[in-house]
């Protein structure tokens, strides 16, 4: 069965992305985003992403089998035959004439699931979805065995924690997309408005309705009665502020901001584990998978660890709405991959690819046979290095194959990174560690290969990887192995050599309000548009 998982539409949808799945094999995902250079891939159909899909695999759309589509609206049925979204979806222009292919409507939430189990090598599980809002839920707890994945319980978007964060990161200025930042921002903040957070979530009683979208409403809710409470909005700074360089804190950001930030991840944290609590008695089970949006915050994907109410915890990289095309072709399929979760499923170019766009481009550039090396070399020297190699990595978090290195003992790196890519100076940055080095370096370690769980920096190794340690003595890494990524795994062995740190700043090789590059040319612009000093495309070096 040759599959393709969907995610995206023409209204009110964000990370559109494709995945094909053969049997029990991944064979390529990819996201929209990263063809469109626009960010998170807003009201899109998975076009190009489709078609890269396809062609890496070699086959064209009438090899398909089916289509699955991680999102079910309640006026359609699981399966239809519908050409009008056939010919939308996969335009003529792009991909020929079509054979009748059914379409099979995935629920939302269960897409999630079937993300984060059918990937976890696990045979039995809880899973905990918490995001936004599906089709009506906003939270479900299901069971796993085998595979199948039963619904247990669900939570409707009333009670939705993806929408509360993204309410109270719209409120402190970060926009409704800036969970990421408003985690960072919490480290700076105590939670002393916890119960205000909490007596707001209460106060949401919104009115169901047919294929509702409810983030504005529930957004609003909370800022007025925030407002009502008598805190202050926080203004946006614009991005020409940013480019400017007026940047050394946010003048709208007060310290009751901060405080606001650290209460909502306070609160959600508590909340999350409530719900890990429920998930454990209503399956029994010992295992735990995790995702949905809200899966991306670390820092309370930690705290569920560190509960031990389950003993084993899987979340897959792409947990947010680009992993439900992942779910979706899964679900179809019913099947476990054999193989171990690859986050490597994207496009790459050769040498010979490369060389001739640095020779077209005219550019200034050097063939290195041991790059590990160099790049190492330059990295210890102060150097900011775009790093590019091999198949590029799905999920919002750069994995080491389009990412920028920098030394993590520098502290100056911070600020010096932030700057170099357009961010806020306040944002904490996660490194990229040896694997074999982890528990050495953190406290209560366990393995974190997609950059999704925190970590507290031991006392002595705090001042050694100052550029990557937050305000609260905690990281965000990325454990590295061999197996895993040999290459980026030998440049952090070399730079290990040369200073006796195991481990690299490790952040998404892209300028700030941009998707990850993911082709030369994108890498060659941004390098120029930036503030890298190196950029490394393969075995080739590039200097300013």
């Amino acid at each position: 069965m040759l599959i393709l998982g969907l995610n995206g539409c023409h209204k009110r949808s964000h990370d559109a992305a494709a995945c094909l799945v053969k049997d029990d094999k991944i064979l390529a995902i990819a996201e929209e985003e990263r063809f469109t250079r626009q960010k998170r891939a807003f009201d899109s159909y998975p076009i190009n992403s489709s078609k890269f899909c396809l062609n890496y695999a070699k086959i064209n759309f009438n090899d398909l089998d089916a289509i699955a589509i991680g999102f079910a609206d309640s006026k359609i049925n699981e399966t239809v035959y519908d050409e009008k979204i056939l010919n939308e979806l996969f335009p003529e222009r792009f991909f020929g004439s079509k054979k009748k292919l059914p379409i099979y409507y995935v629920k939302h939430h269960l897409a999630h699931a079937a993300s984060v189990y059918f990937t976890s090598q696990m045979d039995e599980t809880a899973i905990l979805i918490v995001d936004g809002q599906g089709e009506t839920e906003a939270t479900s707890i299901f069971q796993a065995k085998g595979n199948q994945i039963k619904l247990i319980k669900k939570y409707d978007f009333n009670h939705s924690l993806g929408f509360l964060y993204s309410a109270i990161s719209i409120f402190c200025g970060l926009g409704g997309f800036g969970a990421g930042k408003l985690m960072g921002l919490a480290a700076y903040g105590e939670p002393i408005y916890k119960k205000e957070i909490e007596e707001l979530f209460d106060s949401v009683k919104l009115e169901s309705k047919i294929s509702g979208d409810y983030q504005d409403e529930f957004a609003e809710v909370i800022m007025s009665g925030l407002k009502n409470k008598g805190f202050k909005k926080a203004i946006k700074i614009t991005k020409l502020d940013l480019i400017r360089g007026k940047i050394d804190r946010f003048p709208e950001i007060e310290k009751t901001h901060k405080d606001l930030a650290a209460s909502t991840q306070a609160f959600l944290e508590d909340k999350l584990i409530e719900l890990t609590k429920e998930a454990k008695q209503l399956t029994g089970c010992n295992n735990l998978c995790i995702s949905g949006g809200v899966a991306l915050n670390c820092v309370a994907n930690s705290v569920i660890e560190n509960s031990e109410i389950f003993k084993n915890i899987f979340i897959q990289p792409a947990c947010e709405d680009s992993g439900s095309a992942i779910g979706a072709a899964l679900m179809v399929n019913s099947q476990k991959i054999t193989d171990k979760l690859n986050p490597y499923m994207g496009n790459e170019f050769s040498d010979l690819n490369i060389e001739s766009t640095l020779s077209e481009l005219k550019l200034n550039y050097e063939k290195i046979n041991n790059i590990e090396q160099k790049t190492a070399e330059l990295v210890s020297k102060g150097n900011i290095v775009g790093w590019f190699q091999g198949r590029m990595e799905f999920g919002p978090r750069a994995l080491g194959n389009r990412s920028i290195v920098a030394d993590p003992r520098m502290i100056e790196n911070h600020k010096k990174v932030n700057l170099a890519k357009g961010r806020e100076l306040w944002r904490p940055f996660g490194p990229s560690v040896l694997a074999e080095k982890g528990e050495e370096i953190f406290e209560n370690f366990v393995m974190s290969p997609f950059m999704l769980k925190s970590f507290t920096v031991k006392k002595d190794w705090q001042k050694q990887i100052s550029a990557v340690t937050h305000v609260d003595g905690t990281t965000r890494p990325q454990t590295v192995t061999r197996e895993e990524n040999s290459k980026y795994y030998q440049m952090i062995s070399e730079f290990e050599k040369i200073t006796g740190i195991p481990a690299v700043l490790n952040t998404s090789f892209n300028y700030a309000g941009e998707p990850l590059v993911s082709t030369p040319i994108d890498a060659i612009r941004t390098f120029y548009s930036s503030g890298l000093d190196y950029l490394v495309l393969e075995n080739y070096l590039i200097k300013k």
